[in-house]
């Protein structure tokens, strides 16, 4: 039996940052928190930059960087929404985050309101955004799956990616991003989490199953006691190997965050030993750290088969004479297999060896900074390997994970090749390719925080499994733990060695708590609201009669799909057992404008007699709102979850082309028969099979500006709040007031009783074979993760039309 010490974790960091004085050292009048939130707002709103003229678009606006139909269970930008969205919530807690965001763009849009909201609203969109990409993966009406297998005892997910069904490739890997996820989601919404429980246990198990009773999963499938780790290669015909060491660990981390998160010790003393097992097996015999880096490159044997080891390895892989004459070294390899050990990984150049073993850029990959002697040995041959030493000019593809990198490490060296906060941020700063699984401002992020804390202590341990212990180069410490419970703990940290108390930390329940300079701070992650004027879309009558009609009410619907095992259906268009969660719009007959309702038409005389002709294809769902006007910038909110193509199974449907639109009708008294405000929003159905995936997930982000009779389709130049890009390579939608007939009135301060109608409609011109039935998801419970609404800008709720109706 082997007794491995425990070193410490930290699934997020501490919010040192968003509460503290620091400057920017490149913007010497701008903080720390500032420059993360700045960062963070552009990615989110309106675009990061990048290389060229490259455009990536928002997060918003484009989700499928980030994750897209038919991606394979290798979801490592799950990690960006991991960390962002424990940034924007300690960005929204924020005491010196000040002042409202008076950012426009060239559209005339604003946010207007103050940056601690701004964060907070970032927050909770990553937050639903994280439950839509995993949750997914547990349904079968969608573009990704996940299946058991019973005959060869594992679970796998469709569609397949780097052999993870065809060989059994990588599963620690990929699951490990999932039960992070899922742990980083139960810190905000636990009975989400208690809820998807059973689907994120399968994956454990197919990775770490340790009780032999299982006989579902083999026991602890690829990992290895013997030597200490997990093999990546699933079936090892050829020989076992592994990449990744960091991604391995990613996955342990996960573990460990699920059973402190969940109160099973099973689980998480099984996480911290895979997570210290692989951190040693890492610095043994992908770093080899118990290495010396001579000056002088050792002769060849006579002998061939004389053999001498440095370390683990052969010491002419260790020492050897460069290109340039000099000494380098092997710090560390890409590869490791059962026969050999390789400098070069499967996918990049000498640079994506380092890089691989730095991912995610997340607290659990702190470990990498326990040996500085080695970590900074490693940076300086990184900069001959890529030649970067000699042409600072040089660019890895992951600028991002270098510049954290070199934070990582206390402040040495001239110019962009040195090291700590300054070096990192100016590598950050520098135009660079960007990468969806690390963000400029998780980079920021990360390289701020580092600086604060200094570098890892291993000199000091804690009675508790998540904690950390630094010291800066001034000799100043800093202890951080972790408390995922309900009670508040008491941690105590003390000398390794001596035994003796060198700390103590009262942390809160469920919240991390640092002491850094006689200074203590708690962050505890915040337990999410449903806005108040939120208005849910129920069942709707039909499909006859037409038009279909439904409710808006505050309450959202309850449907799940129902309990227990039923036979996969035959047929791809059998949708039967999630039917009482849609409303199906049927495709129009008539030939309408995208402002019309089909049959039902606006105008005098009737309307359009074409359109008019139609058959009435939509559907209608009427509700009440009341209240102060939320805002001086407001704006409908609305997430309404579609799916054109929906199928059972991961197929998508490359023929859906056609349009679905919202149509939003205000009647600011609930009195009044003609409305007094319509918005009309159009966005083209995305063919992939999904609700979540972008414009199948229809929200007001799509759109910059208002445009109305004046010229329909051109942005009418008035004031909004719907920032976003403004850049005309990316087009932002346009939402069309319909003033053809008459005025649309603007919000009111007030509303004591509004009636508000959302009227859904697909492709109803000239383009027949663009018109397809709409799904549209209702009466789900939010569990589902695509209970369809809509928001006024109101602050009241609901009302009761026969009160007394008007505005102010």
């Amino acid at each position: 039996m082997q007794l491995l010490d425990t070193e410490g974790f930290l699934p997020f960091f501490p919010d040192l940052v968003a509460d503290s004085n620091l400057q920017n050292p490149l913007h010497s009048r701008q903080l720390a928190v500032e420059d993360i939130y700045e960062t963070m707002r552009n990615w989110f709103f309106k675009e990061e930059f990048q290389t060229g003229n490259n455009h990536i678009d928002s997060f918003l606006r484009n989700i499928g960087t980030y994750d897209n139909q038919q991606f394979n269970t290798y979801e490592q930008s799950l990690s960006t929404l991991i960390e962002s969205m424990t940034i924007a919530d300690q960005l929204a807690h924020s005491t010196k985050l000040t002042g409202n965001d008076t950012s426009t763009n060239s559209l005339h849009a604003c946010l207007c309101k103050p940056k601690t909201q701004v964060a907070a609203e970032m927050r909770d969109y990553i937050l639903q955004a994280l439950k839509e990409l995993v949750g997914q993966w547990a349904d079968v009406y969608t573009a990704q799956f996940i299946q058991y297998n019973p005959t060869f005892k594992t679970t796998y997910g469709f569609p397949a990616g780097f052999g993870s069904v065809q060989n059994l490739n990588d599963h620690h890997f990929h699951y490990g991003y999932f039960l992070r996820a899922a742990a980083a989601i139960g810190r905000y919404d636990r009975p989400w989490l208690d809820g998807y429980l059973p689907f994120f246990d399968e994956l454990r198990k197919d990775v770490a199953n340790y009780d032999r009773s299982n006989t579902n999963y083999p026991f602890l499938r690829n990992f290895s006691p013997f030597y200490g780790h997990n093999w990546a290669n699933g079936t090892s015909q050829n020989g076992a190997d592994q990449e990744s060491t960091s991604e391995a660990i990613n996955f342990s981390t996960g573990l460990m965050e699920l059973g402190l998160l969940l109160g099973n010790n099973e689980w998480r003393d099984m996480g911290m030993y895979m997570y210290e097992q692989e951190i040693q097996a890492a610095e043994q015999y992908w770093f080899n750290q118990d290495a010396t880096l001579p000056n002088v490159v050792p002769r060849p044997p006579v002998d061939p088969n004389d053999i001498r080891y440095n370390g683990n390895w052969p010491e002419e892989f260790v020492t050897y004479r460069g290109p340039d004459g000099g000494v380098w070294h092997t710090t560390l390899a890409g590869i490791l297999d059962q026969r050999f050990v390789k400098r070069e990984t499967f996918f990049g150049d000498i640079d994506a060896t380092y890089f691989i073993h730095l991912i995610p850029m997340s607290a659990n990959t702190l470990y990498v900074g326990r040996n500085q002697a080695w970590l900074q040995a490693t940076w300086k041959q990184y900069l001959l390997d890529t030649g970067a030493q000699g042409n600072p000019d040089f660019q890895s593809k992951f600028e991002t994970f270098i510049g954290a990198w070199q934070a990582r490490m206390p402040a040495s060296g001239q110019g962009i090749n040195g090291t700590g906060l300054t070096p990192a941020l100016t590598r950050i700063a520098r135009e660079h390719i960007f990468q969806p699984f690390g963000t400029n401002t998780m980079a920021k992020y990360w390289a701020y925080t580092n600086s604060l804390l200094g570098q890892v202590d291993t000199s000091i341990v804690a009675d508790t499994p998540a904690y950390g212990a630094f010291k800066d180069v001034g000799g100043s410490s800093s202890f951080v733990a972790y408390n995922p419970t309900n009670q508040s703990a008491s941690v105590t940290f003390k000398n390794r060695i001596t035994n003796t108390v060198v700390a103590t930390l009262s942390v809160p329940a469920q919240s991390i708590a640092t002491k850094s300079s006689g200074r203590t701070s708690t962050f505890k992650p915040s337990q999410i609201t449903t806005p108040g004027g939120r208005l849910y879309l129920g069942p709707t009558t039909g499909p006859t009669p037409l038009p279909m009609t439904g409710q808006l009410t505050s309450a959202p619907g309850t449907w799940l799909p129902p309990n227990g095992t039923f036979p996969f259906p035959r047929l791809s268009t059998d949708i039967s057992r999630i039917m009482p969660s849609l409303s199906i719009v049927p495709v129009a007959t008539g030939r309408c404008s995208d402002l019309d309702l089909p049959g039902n038409p606006s105008g005098p005389n009737g309307g359009d007699q074409t359109c008019r002709q139609s058959n009435k294809a939509y559907a209608e769902w009427t509700g009440t709102f009341k209240g102060s006007l939320v805002g001086s910038k407001p704006f409908t909110q609305m997430t309404v979850y579609t799916d054109p193509a929906l199928q059972i199974g991961w197929q998508q449907d490359p023929a859906i082309r056609g349009n679905t639109h919202v149509r939003v009708e205000y009647y600011f008294d609930a009195t009044h028969t003609d409305p007094d405000r319509i918005e009309v929003y159009t966005l083209p159905s995305a063919h992939g099979n999904s609700f979540v995936m972008l414009q199948n997930k229809m929200t007001p982000y799509y759109f910059g500006c208002y445009s109305d009779k004046s010229n329909f389709g051109v942005c009418n130049g008035e004031d909004s709040g719907l920032y976003g890009p403004d850049n005309p390579v990316l087009s932002p939608g346009k939402i069309q007031l319909d003033n053809r007939f008459a005025d649309a009135a603007p919000f009111p301060a007030s509303v004591t009783c509004g009636k508000i109608k959302v009227q859904m409609y697909g492709q109803a011109g000239d383009d027949a074979g663009a018109k397809v039935p709409v799904p549209i998801s209702v009466g789900t419970s939010p569990l589902l993760n695509r209970a369809s609404w809509v928001q006024p800008p109101y602050n009241g709720g609901e009302c009761n039309p026969a009160t007394n109706s008007h505005s102010n």
